[in-house]
């Protein structure tokens, strides 16, 4: 199959797009190394660095940070998930994501509808997104700053909980992980884990690493020029969530009153323990 090349957008609508969400985006930014994906015509670049073969990151401290970046083609924010060299706050990252071409988005959609009721029950606060491609992105922040090798031992092990959930209710979808350890660690206790390539749902767990990041709120995902958008708080709900008619950069600006109250839901660790 042919690989398709990024979606073009002019970059006046790129920068009209910015100027437009950057104050609801750069919440999402500060206080954390950030890795951008620029496209300039076929070729999609990432960058960590501001500069080529510097050891300083990038880092987004104001509206006319992003605005900058816009300029330079910018389409995607990455921020870290647990900053380096800051004090700002390590998040929880769950990606569902569909493998199999063949997986309708409502197949996906079920297991992102069985994840909300899951963190619900637990009692934790989450914010849901589409990923700008075919899949979802749940995402909180922890109310203490964790030391990084056991922030992702914590985030694991919430990804852990789901997916014996998952199994216990049957669902009928192949489901799978990309941890090798945690993939191991269910089929060991006989558990039905399809290897990823097999699978018709992922739950990611590849991005809880060292440098690991994920695409930002309101950042635009190059393969699909759709937007990373919010949902359930104060914009559509994802049982009513359409890529096409909900995540265009014309429809998110022209729904942009609707995320002025959006923050970054904040969890305590404690509630995993009791």
């Amino acid at each position: 199959m042919e690989k398709l090349g990024p979606k073009l957008i002019p970059k006046q609508q790129l920068l009209n797009y910015w100027q437009k969400v950057a104050l609801v985006t750069l919440p999402f930014l500060q206080k954390r190394e950030i890795t951008i994906e620029q496209v300039f015509g076929n070729n999609v670049i990432y960058r960590r660095h501001p500069k080529g073969g510097g050891q300083d990151f990038i880092y987004i401290q104001s509206k006319r940070d992003i605005l900058d970046w816009g300029y330079k083609h910018t389409y995607s924010f990455h921020p870290y998930i647990c900053p380096l060299n800051t004090k700002g706050a390590c998040w929880f990252v769950l990606d569902v994501d569909p493998k199999l071409s063949g997986v309708k988005f409502d197949v996906v959609r079920e297991l992102a509808l069985f994840s909300a009721d899951f963190f619900n029950k637990l009692g934790l606060k989450y914010l849901v997104k589409f990923c700008g491609k075919n899949g979802f992105h749940f995402l909180w922040a922890w109310d203490k700053r964790i030391v990084e090798k056991r922030l992702f031992e914590i985030n694991k092990g919430v990804i852990k909980k789901l997916l014996l959930s998952l199994f216990d209710t049957n669902l009928g979808v192949s489901i799978s992980t990309s941890d090798a350890n945690m993939r191991e660690e269910l089929l060991a206790a006989g558990y039905n884990v399809k290897e990823v390539e097999r699978a018709d749902v992922v739950l990611d767990a590849k991005i809880l690493h060292h440098h690991g990041n994920i695409r930002s709120p309101f950042s635009i995902h190059p393969a699909t020029g759709l937007v990373s958008v919010p949902l359930e708080q104060g914009y559509v709900t994802v049982k009513e969530f359409v890529p096409e008619k909900h995540a265009t950069l014309k429809v998110v600006e022209g729904n942009i009153d609707s995320f002025h109250n959006l923050s970054m839901p904040v969890n305590k660790v404690e509630l995993l323990f009791k």
